[in-house]
């Protein structure tokens, strides 16, 4: 975007594939924090091992991306889940039933005070959930005598899991941060992408893609340069 490098790309059609294949794709600005054009915002996953769900909170809400004011994310749709879990870590999310003990709201961001759970593990969903099986379950031992109030996201599953602050006794490898949607304008810093690719026949060779020609990407036979052109990325606001 603005002037970056034109890209390249092999692909290797699955074994005996014939047939067409279309890749999405997203140009954003080089950095830590990632677009998700299914949602607008921009996330950033912080390595912070041990940190406290309420330390998390308040780091979140100090960082700030392209002006816009950061918060611990909150996952509202199965695509913005399956979005962050490709990050991988034991991660804090903005949600929490520290209030009142089965009432899960997320405590961050625009949805502040969304009441989206009701109960324990077979509790109702209010709302987009993603807990793991047999959770929340406010577990109580020596080291967590108040019980389980604070929300966290597995690595690899994506799944939920209900810990103390500190999560004492549990793994955790920081926090996740989102932008966008606390101010009046989330701004545009991305583009996106389609490439068709055609497979006639079976070559077991790689296909080379880049993104230097024409407007429209052209069907590709094994060996050719199908070329995508990314929809402009603008500076207005959603």
């Amino acid at each position: 975007m603005g002037g970056a490098s034109d890209f390249r790309f092999n692909y290797l059609p699955p074994y005996w594939f014939v047939g067409t294949d279309t890749i999405n794709y997203v140009v954003e600005l080089a950095g830590p924090v990632h677009a998700s054009p299914a949602t607008g915002h921009y996330y950033e996953v912080v390595s912070a091992p041990g940190i406290c769900w309420s330390d998390a909170q308040a780091a979140a809400a100090a960082r700030t991306y392209q002006g816009m004011r950061g918060y611990l994310v909150t996952i509202t749709t199965a695509a913005e889940s399956k979005f962050l879990k490709r990050f991988g870590g034991n991660r804090w999310i903005g949600a929490s039933d520290e209030a009142v003990e089965g009432d899960w709201r997320w405590k961050t961001g625009p949805e502040a005070g969304q009441l989206f759970w009701r109960g324990g593990p077979t509790g109702a969903a209010l709302a987009y959930s993603n807990w793991s099986p047999a959770q929340p379950d406010d577990f109580r031992n020596q080291w967590r005598p108040e019980g389980e109030d604070y929300a966290m996201q597995y690595s690899g599953s994506g799944l939920w899991n209900d810990l103390s602050d500190c999560a004492d006794g549990s793994t955790i490898d920081g926090y996740i941060v989102e932008y966008g949607g606390l101010d009046a304008c989330t701004p545009v810093l991305y583009a996106v992408g389609t490439i068709t690719i055609a497979v006639p026949s079976y070559s077991g060779l790689f296909l080379t893609a880049d993104d230097t020609a024409a407007p429209s990407p052209a069907l590709s036979q094994p060996g050719s340069k199908p070329r995508p052109t990314p929809a402009p990325a603008t500076s207005g606001c959603r």
